[in-house]
């Protein structure tokens, strides 16, 4: 995908269009020109007259010199193409070899002219060709370079854009695996309601379900939510579990009111009061005590570790939020085992 973008970023106008053309042999001819009528005039030489011969042979040599620097350039676009990574590579092998190029094509200007008028203008006439050359590589190398770095910048934007987009597509794939998830867990919880015949728990549950399951639609497009949205909902889930487990679920809130308005993955407290109830005995004789907290931009849930099984498991839940936290922020997010509790704490997020 990022290989095709950067074949359209390289669609960028040619130096062999024919405008292009007709500047640059116009440009090499009177640079030619320049040579043979104003550098005698400069040198204190101005009888020396040139015949069609002198002067077909250096405008032959500065228009090979130009097509020879612009030809460098399209032979390099097929052998180093640009990307994000070569540019400086590629931009000091176009340079060296225009300089190695108008070296040799200057040998061959002076071969050309060492029997003819040129050569009996004087070495002064060669120096100022040397000089006019260089000019007009650089210049040309400059119109080069230009392209090359917007070609460059191009292609970095088309490339950061694709990676934003899959970023976008890989964190959208890790929200809808918490539908299934969601849904799995709690039908479970239902369904062990219905086999332990407490038919007004699991009519209540049915009831308060519809109305979570609103907020989880509505989550499935979002990168982040507000905490106080988060805290809202959460609520209603525990609400959902509490009609369940009775007096064997406790849940303490502790939040500092400037915390609500900042954003965290949506369904994160639902994860974190799923995990805690899912791997946890929650009963009267052993009540199950949650602690949800927001202070100085984390959010943490704490509850104390009663295993269902022999090992605490963290499984998919946690892992989705690991992996979703992980494109939003370089914040990491701790998991700890803490005098019997088990304590998960996340960043909040300023902006959405």
């Amino acid at each position: 995908m990022i290989s095709k973008a950067l074949k359209e970023c390289k669609k960028t106008p040619s130096f062999y269009t024919k405008k292009s053309f007709i500047v640059r042999i116009t440009s090499a001819i009177l640079l030619a020109m320049g040579i043979l009528y104003l550098v005698p005039s400069i040198i204190s030489k101005p009888h020396i007259e040139f015949n069609f011969t002198n002067i077909l042979k250096s405008t032959l040599i500065f228009v090979l010199l130009s097509e020879s620097v612009i030809g460098i350039d399209l032979l390099l676009e097929k052998l180093i193409p640009i990307s994000v990574n070569n540019i400086r590579k590629r931009s000091t092998i176009q340079f060296i070899l225009s300089l190695i190029v108008g070296a040799i094509i200057f040998l061959l200007f002076y071969y050309l002219h060492s029997d003819d008028k040129i050569a009996k203008a004087g070495s002064d006439v060669f120096l100022y060709a040397a000089v006019v050359m260089c000019l007009l590589i650089y210049i040309i190398h400059v119109s080069i370079m230009e392209r090359i770095t917007k070609q460059f910048i191009s292609a970095t934007e088309m490339v950061e854009s694709l990676k934003l987009e899959k970023m976008t597509m890989s964190y959208k794939a890790l929200q809808d695996q918490l539908n299934p998830h969601f849904l799995f867990n709690n039908l479970s919880v239902l369904k062990s309601m219905v086999f332990m015949k407490n038919d007004k728990a699991a009519l209540k549950f049915i009831q308060n379900f519809s109305g979570v399951y609103r907020y989880v639609l509505k989550g499935r497009d979002l990168m982040t939510i507000k905490l106080s949205e988060e805290i809202e909902f959460i609520k209603q889930y525990i609400s959902l579990h509490q009609e369940r487990l009775q007096e064997g679920l406790k849940v303490i809130f502790d939040l500092d009111e400037k915390e609500l308005s900042k954003h965290l993955p949506p369904m994160t407290l639902q994860l974190l009061v799923e995990n805690a109830l899912k791997h946890n005995i929650a009963e009267k004789e052993r009540v199950l005590n949650i602690k949800i907290s927001a202070k100085a931009n984390r959010l943490c849930v704490e509850n104390n570790v009663q295993s269902k099984d022999a090992s605490y498991s963290t499984r998919m839940g946690l892992e989705n939020l690991l992996n979703r936290y992980e494109f939003l922020t370089d914040e990491k997010v701790r998991l700890e085992d803490i005098n019997g509790n088990f304590k998960v704490t996340v960043p909040l997020l300023c902006e959405e």
